[in-house]
C-alpha cells in the first residue's frame, strides 16, 4: 500500500519472485587461432546439446496479467483487463473482484458503468505487477467519505458517516491491532494496557477467524490481499492482512501515521467537507415565498433528497404543505415506489427542486449536482416550484466525461 513490491503474487498469496541477470564478468579465455572450425562446431554442439522433444509434456498456466485499468466515477470500483481480453470489475472497499464480463470492449463496458457521481480522488491504482494494487498516502487518502447506510449498514444512523481511507486503513491492519491488544492485555500491570493503544478489550472479537467484524470492507472474505509497506530504512516489507505477529514496531516498520488512526483513532476528514448552495422560488412561482434562511451548509455527500424535505418541511411550517415528488436518472433499488394516481383523492401540490432550469435528480449528491449540472465555479442556486404534472423540468442529459 505504500510502495511497489519485489515480488509478483498469485491470488492464492503465493509469492512467486522472478530473479533476472542483467550481465556477468567473463574471465578472458586464450584464443586458439589454428583450431579446426569443424571442431569447434562439435565442441558446441556437446556443450549445448538439443532437447529431446521440442514440445512440452504438460503446462500449468498462470493467472492472467492485468495490463489495463480505469478507476470509475464513483471512485470506489476499479475496471481492468487482463492479457487475454478479459474484463472485470474490483471494488477497492472489498478488496477483491466483483463481476466478470469476458472478452468484451473495455471503453464501452465503461460507458456501460459510467454514474453521474463526483467523488475525490483518494487513492492510486496501478497494474505494474501484473495485479491491481491500491496505494494509499496521507492526507490524500483521506479526502472521500460516504454515508454508513449507502455501505450497507442498514442499523446506522442516517446521517452517520465513514471516511473511506481510515475504514480501508483499520480493515487491513485489523490483525495488527488485534495483536497489540493482545500483547498489552498479557503484559499488563494494574495500571491496564498502555495508554497509547486507546484500546477496550475485545474490540475486535468478531466472527472466528476474522478481526473485523463489521459488513464492511470485506477484506477478511475470501482471499486475503497484501500489504506492503515501505519501512523507515527504505526497505520494503510484504505482508498478507492476517499474517501480522504484533512484532511490527511503529514507526520502523509501520508508518506513525497508520498508527495515529488504526491504533490511536485519530479524527481525519476530507478538506472541503462541507459545502454552500443557495435556495430560492423560482422565477414565476408568486404562490412560494423564500424561506427564511437562503444560503445553507451541508456535507458535500448529501443527496438532493435530503434537501428537497428540508425545503418542503421549512414551506409546511409557514403553512404552505407540498409533497415531495422523486425523480431520478436512475432509480435506487431501494427507493420507495410512486404513489397510485386516485381519480377521488383532492389533487395535491407537490414540490419540484430545479438547477439550471433542470430538475435535480434525488439520488445525486451536492457535489455531484455542482459538477455534472451546475458547471460553475460558484455557489449552487437551487429553484423550487410547485410541480406542472403537464409541463414538469426536465432532467439533465449527462454524457460521461471524454
Amino acid at each position: 500500500w505504500a510502495s511497489e513490491p519485489s515480488t509478483y503474487t498469485g491470488s492464492n498469496g503465493a509469492s512467486s519472485a522472478r530473479t533476472f541477470s542483467a550481465g556477468s564478468r567473463l574471465r578472458a579465455q586464450p584464443c586458439n587461432c589454428d583450431s579446426n572450425p569443424a571442431d569447434a562446431s562439435a565442441q558446441a554442439r556437446q556443450a549445448h546439446p538439443r532437447p529431446g522433444t521440442a514440445q512440452p509434456l504438460a503446462s500449468i498456466p498462470g493467472i492472467p496479467a492485468i495490463v489495463m485499468h480505469k478507476v470509475l466515477s464513483d471512485r470506489r470500483h476499479v475496471l481492468t483487463r487482463d492479457d487475454q481480453g478479459s474484463v472485470a470489475l474490483w471494488d477497492v472497499l472489498s478488496g477483491a473482484q466483483v463481476e466478470s464480463y469476458g472478452k468484451v470492449d473495455m471503453d464501452a463496458q465503461e460507458l456501460k458503468l459510467f454514474e453521474a457521481r463526483h467523488c475525490p480522488s483518494w487513492f492510486t491504482a496501478d497494474h505494474r505487477l501484473g495485479q491491481l494494487a491500491i496505494s494509499l498516502e496521507p492526507p490524500h487518502c483521506f479526502n472521500a467519505e460516504e454515508y454508513s447506510q449507502g455501505l450497507g449498514d442498514a442499523e446506522a444512523p442516517e446521517d452517520a458517516k465513514v471516511n473511506l481511507g481510515k475504514v480501508v486503513l483499520e480493515c487491513v491492519f485489523a490483525k495488527w491491532k488485534h495483536q497489540l491488544l493482545q500483547q498489552a492485555q498479557e503484559g499488563a500491570t494494574a495500571q491496564g494496557p498502555p495508554p497509547q493503544l486507546n484500546l477496550k478489550a475485545g474490540e475486535e472479537q468478531g466472527v472466528e477467524g476474522a478481526f473485523y467484524p463489521h459488513a464492511w470492507p470485506r477484506f477478511w472474505h475470501g482471499v486475503h490481499p497484501a500489504v506492503i509497506l515501505t519501512t523507515a530504512g527504505g526497505h520494503p516489507m510484504r505482508l498478507l492482512i492476517s499474517g501480522f505477529t504484533g512484532m511490527e514496531l511503529e514507526p520502523d516498520d509501520i508508518p506513525a501515521w497508520v498508527g495515529d488512526v488504526v491504533l490511536r483513532n485519530m479524527v481525519v476528514a476530507p478538506k472541503e467537507a462541507k459545502f454552500a448552495f443557495i435556495l430560492l422560488p423560482a422565477e414565476g412561482s408568486p404562490s412560494l415565498p423564500p424561506l427564511q434562511q437562503t444560503k445553507l451548509n451541508a456535507p458535500r455527500i448529501l443527496q438532493v433528497r435530503k434537501v428537497a424535505i428540508y425545503c418542503a418541511s421549512k414551506l409546511s411550517d409557514i403553512a404552505m404543505p407540498l409533497d415531495v415528488h422523486p425523480v431520478y436518472l436512475r432509480r435506487p433499488a431501494d427507493a420507495s415506489p410512486d404513489p397510485e394516481p386516485s381519480s377521488q383523492a383532492a389533487p395535491r401540490y407537490e414540490l419540484e427542486l430545479t438547477c439550471n432550469g433542470l430538475a435535480v435528480p434525488f439520488e445525486m449528491s451536492l457535489s455531484s449536482v455542482k459538477k455534472f449540472i451546475w458547471c460553475k465555479s460558484d455557489d449552487v442556486v437551487f429553484h423550487y416550484r410547485v410541480r406542472d404534472a403537464l409541463h414538469p423540468a426536465p432532467l439533465p442529459k449527462i454524457e460521461p466525461p471524454k
